[in-house]
């Protein structure tokens, strides 16, 4: 599993929970639509995502992830587009099945317990 870094490093940034940057392959769907994208950043309660379609603030998804722990993909049943710019937007987590909800968090931890050693 790649090392991952916390993103809390400005004082400034409000978020409820840590983001740790990560790379890996994401897929959007929206209206019986797939998009692919490249997760750059988790967190319990969203990401951070690159890719080629053009979302709209106060859209709503279900994302596929992709982690790199040998797992199957991780489906998070809803999420809302909370921003974008340019080909980059952020993606906050209204809905995952409890047992995503309880993988997200192992892999969570697993990469905090990387970053902090």
């Amino acid at each position: 599993m790649p090392a991952a870094q916390s993103s809390r490093e400005d004082p400034l940034d409000l978020r409820q929970h840590l983001r740790y940057l990560i790379h890996c392959a994401i897929s959007l769907k929206v209206n019986n639509h797939d998009e692919q994208g490249t997760l750059v950043n988790l967190s319990m309660s969203g990401c951070g995502v690159e890719g080629n379609e053009s979302f709209q603030g106060g859209e709503l998804l279900t994302v596929v992830v992709h982690l790199p722990d040998g797992n199957p993909p991780m489906e998070i049943a809803l999420a809302r587009v909370r921003w974008v710019r340019g080909d980059k937007f952020g993606l906050h987590f209204l809905h995952l099945q409890p047992e995503e909800r309880e993988r997200l968090l192992r892999f969570i931890d697993a990469l905090d317990a990387g970053a902090t050693h």
